[in-house]
């Protein structure tokens, strides 16, 4: 005799027995709830449902054959209409409502908090960076570089030392990487950075600052320059006028010589005039003929 029994608790919290008798040879079958028949049967070998009430709930009782052996189970049809289920369905899609509406509230309140907490901290970033425009932040030493993508990018990056940490900053690039002091921005040039001694990832490159590797750089490439268009000239003659030139009129003297051969619609401050003012200049002839011969 198979023999099973669930317990269902209804709406109203009543709880009920549910369960039934199966004869294996007979296949005689009766389903109860708690001391009251609600379905009975004969040669029940296969798939069969037995539907009954309990309170509102439509419930069923559920065979099904599978192989040599039946398998039993009880549940609450909720897809029949039903005053109940309908009153389920109802109530479900007040929650999914009530839910869309929490989570978009949700959202909502994070965006606005996201909104200001990145306004607040842009208003302390540019506090910060106004900072240290005034010449309020920390000196360090940063390198420059770009992306190998763009051959002419309006932003380059650069890297600087803080408290042990390297931390990067972005700055604008000069048109044609033409820097104030006439010569050109290349990736690994270094300059003064200043940082923020709170906010120390608010930082600002000052391209008019270059460390005294960097002014060996530009005296190098410059050198280079100079040689490439003059191979007439010994390299101790070059660096001697490029001695000189720096003597005179420090790094612009370098971009003189750096830019010789440019149009002034090309460069109006460096070009092949400013050069050949600076060279014919009495005083760099009265150098040159001291120093270099």
């Amino acid at each position: 005799m198979a023999q099973f029994n669930w317990s269902y608790l209804s709406a109203t919290g009543q709880q009920y027995i549910v369960g039934l008798y199966h004869g294996p040879e007979s296949g005689h079958l009766v389903v109860y709830c708690n001391n009251d028949i609600v379905a009975i049967d004969f040669n029940v070998a296969a798939d069969a449902r037995y539907p009954f009430f309990i309170e509102e709930d439509l419930c069923e009782i559920r065979i099904e054959r599978r192989g040599d052996a039946l398998q039993y189970f009880f549940e609450s049809n909720e897809e029949i209409d039903t005053p109940l289920n309908r009153h389920r369905r109802e109530r479900k899609r007040k929650d999914r409502q009530l839910l869309r509406a929490l989570i978009a509230g949700t959202v909502l309140f994070i965006a606005i908090l996201v909104v200001a907490v990145l306004s607040i901290q842009k208003s302390e970033d540019e506090r910060a960076m106004e900072v240290v425009r005034q010449g309020g932040g920390a000196p360090a030493i940063g390198r420059v570089a770009f992306d190998p993508e763009e051959t002419d990018p309006e932003w380059a990056n650069f890297w600087y030392s803080e408290g042990g940490s390297v931390r990067q900053g972005k700055t604008p690039v000069p048109p044609g990487r033409r820097l104030p002091n006439g010569m050109t921005l290349e990736p690994g040039d270094e300059f003064a950075v200043y940082y923020h001694s709170i906010r120390t990832h608010i930082a600002m490159i000052d391209f008019d600052s270059p460390t005294p590797e960097q002014t060996e750089r530009y005296r190098r490439r410059v050198l280079a320059e100079h040689l490439r268009l003059h191979p007439e000239l010994q390299e101790k003659e070059a660096v001697c006028l490029l001695g000189i030139a720096f003597e005179i009129r420090q790094l612009d003297g370098y971009a003189d010589f750096y830019w010789q051969t440019a149009e002034p619609q090309q460069n109006p401050q460096h070009n092949a005039n400013s050069y050949y003012r600076l060279v014919r200049d009495t005083s760099f002839v009265r150098r040159f003929r001291e120093q270099c011969r």
